[in-house]
């Protein structure tokens, strides 16, 4: 989570594009956060709550607040994130799978535990290279397994 603030902080788009699986084209994504990354200025992270995500889980949550300023006001991200291992693997890097429904958006409640059952639909064995691969982007799953619990 705090490695993808910082992109996004120090405005790394191919970083993001590496730690987010997605089916938009990778040239399309690009331009996209290209844009979007200099339309914000990000001011702080704090985090809220966590639920699993440690060396030996394949997933976990990470509810947070994030400070921007755009256009000269200031504004809060406020968001619980799904995160899986590449490969659904213990060895494999954590990507950004979706943003969970949050409780209570507007306080700093404790995240519920998510069972996402197996993440391996949604974390694809490879990293996202070009136009016209199949990976689930946030939101998007290639079954329709309902997350259990939301943040």
């Amino acid at each position: 989570m705090r490695s993808r603030y910082s992109a996004y902080a120090l405005g790394e788009v191919e970083y993001l594009l590496q730690t987010q699986p997605s089916a938009v084209p990778l040239a399309r994504r690009r331009r996209e956060l290209a844009a979007s990354i200099g339309q914000l200025r990000w001011q702080r992270l704090q985090i809220l709550a966590v639920t699993d995500g440690g060396p030996h889980d394949l997933s976990g949550t990470v509810t947070f607040e994030a400070h921007y300023v755009a256009a000269g006001q200031r504004g809060v991200m406020r968001e619980c994130s799904l995160f899986g291992r590449e490969g659904n693997s213990l060895e494999g890097g954590w990507l950004y799978l979706e943003a969970l429904e949050l409780t209570d958006p507007g306080s700093s409640a404790q995240a519920r535990s998510v069972q996402v059952g197996s993440v391996q639909d949604r974390v694809s064995a490879d990293r996202p290279s070009g136009a016209g691969e199949s990976h689930p982007g946030p939101g998007q799953r290639r079954d329709d397994t309902p997350l259990h619990a939301p943040c």
